[in-house]
């Protein structure tokens, strides 16, 4: 789950991707003018987990602060162990969203997000569905990460090869992280292409 990507794309007050097609599509807990607002009952479940309750779900890791059993954006910064956020006392006021953890979330061997695939990458699906959980799929995931690699690799202006997949890298999972393409290419250094 990436608490600041939900904050940015999905759940923050007014109009956002959850409010387009296919996003509306589904049955989700969604902010809207009452922001925030309960469960939203439009079609099928994006995944089991999207209106199980909270406390259910992720059983003493997490503490349902005002016992609505949905797992706002701060309960999950807050209770949430092992994810290297800043103390709850740092969690600003804004962060008391409904967590998409769904939507918010990168799945698979490529760790691609579900709007990713859908678009940018306009992926079809799988046995005429496009739920999120069908991205742990290995062929899926090792298909669209790759393509979505390829389409960073080929936006990037630079002349040089190697200019090229540090933009690629950097445009892929960079995020707020300078020397992740240095990361990744070190890395890429210890694995030799096989025979």
């Amino acid at each position: 789950y990436e608490p600041l990507y939900d904050y940015g794309k999905l759940s923050r007050r007014g109009i956002t991707l959850l409010h387009q097609d296919p996003y509306n599509q589904y049955n989700k807990a969604i902010p809207d003018s009452t922001w925030p607002a309960g469960p939203l009952s439009r079609g099928p479940d994006l995944n089991w987990r999207d209106t199980f309750p909270a406390v259910q779900l992720y059983g003493n890791d997490v503490e349902d602060l005002n016992d609505d059993s949905l797992l706002s954006g701060r309960e999950y910064l807050c209770t949430v162990t092992g994810q290297n956020w800043d103390s709850c006392n740092s969690v600003p006021a804004s962060q008391d969203f409904i967590a998409q953890t769904t939507l918010a979330a990168s799945y698979g061997l490529t760790q691609v997000m579900w709007p990713t695939a859908y678009q940018p990458m306009g992926w079809p699906g799988e046995y005429e569905h496009r739920n999120p959980y069908l991205l742990f799929y290995p062929e899926v995931s090792l298909d669209i990460g790759a393509a979505y690699l390829r389409r960073n690799y080929e936006r990037s202006d630079s002349t040089s090869w190697l200019g090229k997949w540090r933009y690629a890298l950097l445009r892929y999972n960079g995020g707020d992280d300078p020397n992740y393409d240095d990361d990744v290419l070190n890395l890429a250094n210890q694995y030799p292409p096989m025979d």
